[in-house]
């Protein structure tokens, strides 16, 4: 065909033509939608790697109904909020206010899609602790790489003790080297069981210490707005058809600790 056009206008007209299909080839390939890259941390029962989670299972339907591609990405909490920060993910989750302290600029959607209530665990027996002025001139644990309500870890007269581990923390509850523990409810209470220590512990389930909203965090770009509202309306439509709360209520079969 080229040869042929080539004889009846000329090579200028055959280059203007190849030019035209090649510049029409680049934008068709650029109108599709990119893969988005979504970073997250484990979290006990919610995100347990890639494929398994409540939050996981949750984060892929939303994904269908609106129509996108990702590629989800598990990384330690400090390098999730790192990559966020320098536009090398597009979405993390789950993410709170208190991330972006330190001034990065990010869209939070109309939509949360959880509230994360922390809770104080303490030996049984002993007194029940409920709200952060109890805690006061105690030494209370907290975990490594989650984030904790200001309340908590501004108060000056509370002595926090860290660890790398919820376990970790269970263990040091119990053998006496701290006086409560201070942990997100489910995650707590998974901690105690995979420790065997669910019978030596108790806690206040209806006075939680702090409460967070927690949802799907974007970039502060026109792009970023766009895919909130998405993520939104999908999220919407999950709550309304039962969706949302069939997958999850999936966290209130695990054992309640009393």
């Amino acid at each position: 065909m080229l040869l042929r056009l080539r004889n009846r206008f000329g090579l200028s007209a055959v280059i203007v033509l190849a030019l035209l299909l090649a510049a029409g080839s680049d934008r068709a390939q650029s109108s599709e939608p990119r893969k988005l890259r979504i970073g997250t941390f484990v979290i006990p029962l919610m995100v347990v790697d890639e494929e398994n989670g409540i939050f996981i299972e949750l984060t892929n339907e939303i994904l269908k109904r609106a129509n996108l591609e990702a590629d989800i990405i598990l990384m330690p909490p400090k390098r999730t909020l790192l990559y966020f920060s320098t536009k090398d993910v597009d979405v993390i989750f789950p993410a709170l206010d208190v991330f972006f302290a330190t001034g990065v600029k990010y869209t939070k959607p109309t939509e949360i899609f959880y509230e994360k209530e922390d809770f104080v665990f303490t030996r049984k027996g002993e007194e029940l602790l409920r709200i952060v002025p109890e805690l006061e001139e105690k030494y209370v644990g907290i975990t490594r790489g989650y984030a904790y309500a200001p309340e908590l870890m501004e108060n000056r007269f509370i002595h926090i003790e860290r660890a790398n581990t919820d376990e970790q923390n269970a263990h040091k509850l119990i053998t006496g080297r701290m006086d409560a523990f201070v942990v997100e409810e489910h995650s707590g209470l998974k901690a105690f069981k995979n420790t065997g220590l669910e019978d030596k512990v108790q806690y206040d389930p209806n006075t939680p210490l702090s409460r967070q909203d927690v949802f799907y965090a974007f970039q502060g770009s026109n792009e970023g707005q766009a895919l909130a509202v998405r993520f939104s309306d999908a999220l919407r439509s999950m709550k309304e058809d039962g969706t949302f709360a069939s997958i999850m209520n999936k966290a209130k079969t695990e054992q309640n600790i009393n």
